[in-house]
């Protein structure tokens, strides 16, 4: 059996591999080692990249949640103030449109005034024209002075 070659190249073999073998295996290791350190590193990376997409998108979805209710409540606050402004205008309006019926209702009445003035004033000329052609044609023209003088003294008193 030591005589036989096979064996000593099995012998030398297998001290090759003890020799070459062990410092190959540890470097093996040693890269296996890394490599799973880096996978681990990767992975710790990957779930802290994780965990902060995570609030940042919990954060943006808590910004567009209070960014809607902010909306929401200026439009509310736009449509109450829209329609406040609205009554308001309304009721400017209605003010508006009560003065000028009341201005209408007194330019009428004031209109309607000087029409009956002018007409009592010249129904007033009528009856003392229709009244003087007749004292003029009955009464002497003693007589008409008479009852002028006496006209004109019952006016001062009554203007008095």
């Amino acid at each position: 059996m030591f005589d036989d070659p096979t064996f000593w190249t099995g012998i030398a073999f297998i001290c090759f591999i003890c020799i070459v073998g062990k410092p190959l295996y540890v470097a093996l290791l040693k890269t296996l080692d890394n490599r799973a350190g880096k996978i681990k590193s990767d992975l710790d990376q990957a779930i802290k990249l994780r965990e902060e997409a995570q609030e940042l998108l919990a954060n943006y979805q808590r910004k567009k949640r209070d960014a809607t209710n902010e909306a929401n409540l200026i439009l509310e606050n736009a449509k109450k103030e829209a329609e406040s402004s609205m009554k308001a205008a309304l009721e400017e309006l209605d003010q508006q449109l009560a003065l000028r019926e009341k201005l209408a209702l007194e330019r009428i009445s004031q209109t309607e005034n000087a029409a009956l003035q002018k007409l009592h004033y010249q129904t007033v000329d009528m009856v003392i024209a229709a009244t003087q052609d007749l004292l003029i044609e009955k009464t002497s023209e003693k007589k008409i002075n008479q009852l002028a003088d006496s006209a004109i003294a019952e006016l001062a008193k009554k203007l008095s």
